[in-house]
């Protein structure tokens, strides 16, 4: 019989579970900052989809649904999406990268990167059309354009802190 986890092992464990979820909500307050880009209004989507997307790979225990979905709620209450538009299309990428997550984890960084590009493009699109669909009117595509050119360009930065966390979660593991 294995002798039960005193409340400070118990604690650290679940901080350790936290440390995706906690910085999702850390970059997403971030990205609330106003860029004073036009159309533009805020950077949630950019942290979203590359946190969902990395953690999702590497360890898809510490996104379960229920966290990917609150991120979700997070990004739209501090971006401009309708209230549960980011969930559904953050479950939908969290899912896709699942069924591919043998493939997607045996890539380089460079592949990684570069398979990532059609993921956020499909997630932002798909974004962009159930914004417009609930809008009735066709939203412009343009800021879509620049964010998904943001959350592109600030994928591998973002990637190379998350991979630096993986590695410590790893090393406290092990």
């Amino acid at each position: 019989m294995t002798p039960r986890a005193s409340l400070l092992q118990r604690l650290d464990r679940a901080a350790r579970a936290a440390l995706p979820s906690m910085l999702a909500v850390l970059l997403l307050v971030l990205s609330a900052v106003p860029l004073g880009l036009p159309g533009l209004r805020g950077l949630a989507p950019a942290f979203a989809v590359p946190i969902v997307y990395f953690w999702s790979i590497w360890r898809p225990a510490l996104v379960p649904p229920a966290t990917v979905f609150a991120i979700g709620v997070l990004a739209d209450l501090l971006g401009a999406a309708p209230l549960g538009v980011s969930s559904l299309t953050l479950l939908l990428l969290a899912g896709l990268v699942d069924a591919n997550r043998r493939m997607l984890a045996r890539q380089s960084a460079l592949a990684g990167w570069l398979l990532f590009v059609p993921f956020s493009a499909l997630t932002l699109a798909l974004t962009w059309a159930l914004t417009s669909l609930l809008s009735f009117w066709p939203m412009p595509a343009e800021p879509v354009l620049l964010q998904w050119a943001l959350t592109v360009g600030l994928y591998p930065a973002l990637a190379f802190v998350m991979g630096r966390a993986d590695r410590w979660l790893a090393a406290l593991e092990g």
